[in-house]
């Protein structure tokens, strides 16, 4: 870097004397930095702090330091150019999850479901958007992309519910929104461009989107469960627990529904399970030696025995008490103590459980 004409431009700015070249290095990175967060020169930090923080530093006259900066800044909008390309992939993708979250939401609640609470996603969208506009109004290379995002059509999400019904999925299946994200892709390419450097507003833009991403889709997912549980046609007629001769602990026969697939030999759950299967439907206090007794509730609840699963085999685990284990419980038992198996069910169903179908009502 000691041959960049950028810092002999610096320099020159200078009495040669007082300013050589590796101070002129670190004063161009030092102005470079102070001003790269800023996309404009009224955002921050203002001006006026970069002009006193060059006065501070360098004692350097008013006149000199309005040369470097706009020096600086020039360059800093030019080095910015392929990472403004990346940073704008990144919020479009994003800003294509939110409109497709919202479509997702908008056909289920046509369904029966309801609709998640859309306040956190929108404010992160709007922001998104707002982000994208003023990347795109710096570049021309990308106000250049002769086609239409998604962000370009909505720059809202609330009060939009029927076009974005009747426009996402045919735009989601057109070449409008393959062509723009391909020739996003085609300018970091060109640029060489494969991470992206945020500016810290640009950080907290790309952080509350993603945790509204996540908790709108969990609220999607949610509401979906719900709707479904409330038409279900179907139960598991029955809940089994085995432990297997080499440890394996299965629901209903199928492998993976406890938090760990099996428990090791001699250890604190093997020796309680051990008991249990030979002492089935009996309230007793297991033989424990060479463990801390305070650990078993503990131990079990880390094996998997939470919720349903523990209400149904393992009603009683107290480290004072003992232990009672049932191997195998009713739909009706399950359903005379109130137990919410509905979570359990689900996984059960979509690992091959059996199930059966609720009989039909019979009209009076």
């Amino acid at each position: 870097m000691k041959d960049d004409n950028r810092i002999h431009a610096i320099r020159n700015i200078f009495v040669p004397e007082d300013v050589d070249s590796d101070l002129a290095e670190y004063l161009l990175d030092q102005c470079y930095a102070l001003i790269k967060e800023a996309k404009t020169p009224s955002d921050k930090p203002p001006r006026t702090e970069v002009t006193e923080a060059l006065r501070k530093y360098f004692n350097i006259e008013f006149s000199q330091i309005e040369a470097i900066m706009d020096y600086a800044y020039g360059k800093s909008q030019n080095r910015d150019k392929p990472n403004d390309y990346i940073v704008a992939q990144y919020l479009n993708e994003r800003a294509d999850t939110m409109v497709g979250l919202v479509y997702d939401a908008i056909k289920q609640r046509y369904s029966g479901s309801a609709r998640p609470d859309i306040t956190k996603l929108n404010k992160a969208y709007v922001l998104i958007v707002e982000e994208l506009k003023a990347l795109t109004a710096r570049n021309p290379e990308l106000q250049a992309i002769d086609a239409q995002a998604i962000w370009q059509h909505f720059d809202t999400l609330k009060g939009y519910d029927a076009d974005i019904y009747t426009y996402y999925e045919p735009f989601s299946q057109s070449e409008d929104m393959d062509v723009y994200t391909n020739k996003l892709d085609r300018l970091c390419i060109i640029s060489n461009t494969k991470q992206p450097q945020y500016t810290k507003t640009q950080e907290r833009l790309i952080a509350d989107a993603d945790e509204a991403i996540r908790i709108y889709r969990n609220s999607i997912k949610k509401a979906q469960e719900l709707n479904e549980d409330a038409n279900r046609t179907w139960f598991i007629p029955e809940y089994t627990f085995t432990v297997t001769a080499d440890g394996k602990l299965l629901v209903n026969g199928i492998e993976g529904i406890m938090k760990v697939k099996g428990v090791r030999a001699s250890s604190l759950p093997d020796m309680v399970l051990s008991q249990a299967k030979d002492r089935p439907n009996e309230l007793f206090m297991p033989d424990i030696r060479g463990h801390t007794q305070s650990r078993m509730r503990t131990s079990l609840i880390e094996t998997g025995f939470t919720d349903a699963i523990q209400k149904l085999f393992m009603p009683t685990m107290d480290n004072q008490k003992g232990v009672f284990f049932r191997p195998v419980v009713s739909h009706k038992t399950a359903e005379a103590e109130k137990i919410d198996t509905k979570d359990l069910d689900r996984l059960l169903k979509d690992a091959g459980a059996d199930t059966e179908d609720y009989p039909d009502e019979i009209p009076f």
